[in-house]
């Protein structure tokens, strides 16, 4: 079994694209077209359900000289098993709600019906504890010509009670498959919805999560071509990395300053050497994105744990929470120079 998407016993492995995410590294099989939900279910091999069971802890007792074996219910707490091939995926307690993987498309299918997404991938990671759902929106814009933004939405749930439902839009810079993040330092990132209650009517917010996610997709256009109007040379993306990556007094530094070299490499690459890019705040920007998404190091036991961890944290971690802060940084910067 992958530490990262799952695996089935003929070798198949539980993922679909249209085309491939800009955090992946491996290859699977893509469609030639935007898929259905029930398509894109059905290629990715994710249409089982999630059966919930008590769970027993079995002890051996002595009664009357004999070993009898006893069975006692765990009370509150249930085990959350695969339907189709009884894989343990997490003991939650008894008010987690499941969402089912239809359930977690079925949410959208009256926007896919209606034209306004589009299915590009789906999948399940660590035998199906965790299963995910990629749809594309039709708003793309380029801030310069050849510098293309596309808009997405990125649904994600835990079926082992480890993380909440999340609904989160974002964008992804084409010439260099960039994750960049559709929210400003003060808006949300999108909408956490825990397992409990009356799950399914919070579902309903996490549309209104995707019909408002054009109103911020608008506003980072505007701020990346506000950005691609400030020049911004080598020596102001040093003193920015600076900022960003400070150096840790009394330790060795050699981590952060190849992140701060990479940074710097990143500037003058190809992505960003497009007219009306090359050497403004938008190109530094860009530059810290592609460092994280692409050159950062992540930990792991192997090679698929280590992209389970990149994929994590560019999404919903640290490096998420970084670029958030690097593009705040950048513009404030951008502000005060075109004051």
């Amino acid at each position: 079994m992958s530490d990262f998407v799952t695996q089935r016993a003929d070798g198949s492995r539980e993922a679909a694209f249209n085309r491939k995410p800009p955090w992946w590294d491996r290859g699977y099989k893509c469609s030639d077209h935007a898929m259905t939900s029930e398509e894109i279910q059905k290629a990715a091999q994710i249409d089982w359900l999630v059966e919930q069971h008590p769970i027993f802890i079995h002890r051996v007792e002595e009664v009357d000289g004999k070993p009898i074996t006893v069975h006692q219910q765990i009370p509150g707490q249930l085990a959350n098993i695969r339907s189709d091939n009884q894989f343990h995926l997490g003991n939650v307690s008894e008010k987690y709600k499941v969402v089912q993987n239809k359930e977690a498309f079925d949410f959208v299918d009256q926007l896919h019906m209606d034209g306004i997404v589009k299915y590009e991938s789906a999948g399940s990671l660590k035998g199906g504890k965790f299963v995910w759902m990629l749809a594309k929106m039709p708003q793309e814009f380029e801030v310069v010509a050849g510098d293309k933004l596309e808009q997405y939405i990125l649904f994600t749930t835990a079926h082992d009670g480890s993380r909440a439902v999340r609904v989160m839009p974002t964008s992804v810079r084409v010439v260099c498959w960039n994750t960049l993040s559709l929210a400003t330092a003060n808006e949300s990132k999108g909408l956490s919805i825990r397992h409990k209650g009356n799950i399914f009517d919070k579902l309903a917010d996490a549309k209104k999560c995707i019909m408002t996610a054009k109103d911020k997709f608008n506003r980072f256009h505007e701020k990346a071509q506000r950005l691609t109007e400030v020049a911004f040379d080598i020596e102001q993306l040093e003193a920015l990395t600076k900022l960003l990556i400070p150096r840790e007094k009394g330790k060795n530094d050699t981590r952060r300053a190849k992140a701060r070299a990479s940074i710097m490499a990143a500037f003058t690459d190809d992505p960003q050497n497009i007219d009306g890019v090359r050497g403004t705040a938008w190109a530094a920007f860009n530059a810290i994105t592609q460092h994280v998404d692409h050159e950062s190091g992540y930990k792991g036991k192997n090679t698929d744990a280590k992209a389970e961890a990149r994929m994590e944290s560019v999404l919903f971690g640290a490096n998420a929470r970084f670029k958030t802060n690097a593009l705040k940084a950048v513009a404030e910067v951008a502000e005060a120079m075109s004051a």
